[in-house]
């Protein structure tokens, strides 16, 4: 007898819930697939087709979850929901205490987006198609970064995106944009190395050489750093996987992964030694110019000075932050008080004091321009306890959960290798307080349950396996 939605449940229930629903209503299945497929193909899009991509998929949740709602109880079991739901409600708690309480309402805005987790589950044994239609979101955006590329040459207009000079990121913002290929490199990585079929693993060989490629393209010089750690985290995973699988078919792929990257940097570098090797030269300047002489006026210089306030914040506020929202005017007021200070020759006090002299003004940001730094500063110690615990958890999930199969590649591993890709990116990005870059997260995260059911190729195998079982 199958236990109540709230009632903790095995792999095997799970794996009965999911198989009843569909074929009770193969129909409602498809659409709602459709929906979900239509979700994750939209998350490496615009704000706009971010924003409104989901809406069916949570209209189609809301009406045939009316009569399938017990599917939802492996979700409930799931650890990473139940950071989420602490986070989401801890975020809009600190509004209590910004200074800055509309700035909030937008940083909590992303929130909303982990509602797709609940629209998802009730097919993600269709994950083969979710994680597919995702790869093909970014492609198209890949797309427009070759569109961008020629658009300035053949002098087209309507395929040219207001970017700088050297920097191509196509119709994203290069900082997202490079946080989007960060999550799909991970995705290309679980293939490339775990796949079952020789076209997979060669598939996805390819894919991370067109990512690399990409997230060179941007100039974002913090997506390249989020790149070589995904690369990193990326191998220390699969060799995990190698073992635990028995699958001995990891030490070859590694080898053809280092021919493939030596290719791939030897080729970015000859097509675009002058704009990687600015961009790199800057980036030495500017970090020597703050460390060194005190000057924050740079985009380094600045994002230093943003990562040195957060942690002074966090010093300040150790607990709870300085609240959603809060991070800007708090630099705002501590700089102004230390640079007050320091024109009457007197000593620092309070928080100013732990902060640079300079690193405010209106160059600030709104967030850190680091996710976890950005999180500590406005959420605090207990912020920070909630976001660690919700992405190991995620993380964690799926890889236990592609485990339980003993299929690797983009379905299965997949998702928890773009978590990790995210984690590089945000490094230099604060993932949470962005659309697109959190709308990505959910997606991935809503693919990594524990307790997901088999994968299913199509609604017919679905009915087969559950007359069969």
């Amino acid at each position: 007898m199958l236990r109540m939605a709230w009632e903790r449940i095995s792999a095997a229930e799970a794996q009965q819930l999911a198989d009843g629903q569909r074929s009770a209503d193969p129909f409602g299945t498809r659409l709602h697939a459709a929906f979900a497929a239509m979700t994750c193909f939209f998350a490496g899009w615009p704000t706009s087709f971010v924003a409104w991509a989901g809406l069916p998929l949570l209209i189609c949740f809301v009406v045939r979850m009316t009569g399938h709602w017990r599917v939802l109880g492996p979700l409930f079991w799931q650890t990473s929901t139940r950071f989420l739901v602490a986070w989401s409600l801890w975020i809009g708690l600190s509004l209590l205490w910004s200074m800055d309480r509309s700035q909030g309402v937008k940083e909590i805005g992303p929130s909303m987006f982990g509602l797709f987790i609940l629209g998802i589950w009730p097919v993600i044994d269709h994950r083969r198609l979710l994680v597919g239609a995702i790869v093909a979101g970014v492609f198209c955006g890949q797309l427009s970064q070759l569109a961008h590329g020629i658009g300035p040459t053949l002098g087209i207009d309507a395929i040219t995106f207001n970017r700088l000079p050297g920097r191509n990121s196509g119709w994203w913002d290069p900082v997202v944009g490079g946080s989007v290929l960060c999550a799909a490199l991970g995705l290309h990585m679980a293939a490339a190395f775990t796949g079952a079929k020789r076209w997979v693993r060669l598939l996805g060989m390819a894919g991370m050489a067109l990512c690399v490629t990409s997230i060179a393209a941007t100039g974002t010089r913090g997506a390249w750093i989020g790149a070589l750690f995904t690369i990193g985290a990326g191998l220390v995973v699969c060799g995990w996987w190698s073992v635990r699988t028995r699958d001995r078919r990891i030490a070859r792929n590694v080898l053809l992964f280092a021919a493939v990257g030596i290719v791939t940097l030897t080729a970015n570098l000859a097509a675009r030694p002058a704009a990687i090797q600015t961009r790199y030269e800057a980036a030495v300047r500017e970090v020597r110019a703050a460390l060194r002489e005190g000057d924050y006026r740079s985009d380094t210089g600045l994002r230093i000075a943003m990562a040195q306030w957060a942690f002074a914040a966090a010093r300040c506020s150790p607990l709870v932050g300085v609240g959603a929202g809060g991070f800007k005017p708090w630099v705002l007021r501590e700089s102004e008080t230390a640079r007050e200070a320091a024109a009457r020759g007197e000593p620092r006090r309070g928080c100013a004091s732990i902060g640079p002299v300079d690193g405010g003004g209106d160059g600030v940001h709104a967030h850190a321009h680091s996710w976890f730094p950005h999180v500590l500063a406005t959420t605090g110690i207990v912020g920070l306890v909630i976001m660690l615990g919700l992405v190991v958890s995620a993380i964690r999930e799926g890889l236990i959960g592609a485990c339980r199969f003993g299929v690797g590649g983009y379905a299965e591993i997949g998702p928890a290798m773009g978590l990790i890709g995210l984690i590089g990116a945000g490094l230099f990005d604060s993932i949470s307080v962005n659309q697109q870059t959190w709308n990505m997260a959910m997606v991935l995260l809503a693919l990594c349950g524990v307790l997901r059911p088999r994968c299913v190729r199509s609604e017919g195998e679905a009915e087969a396996r559950s007359v069969r079982d």
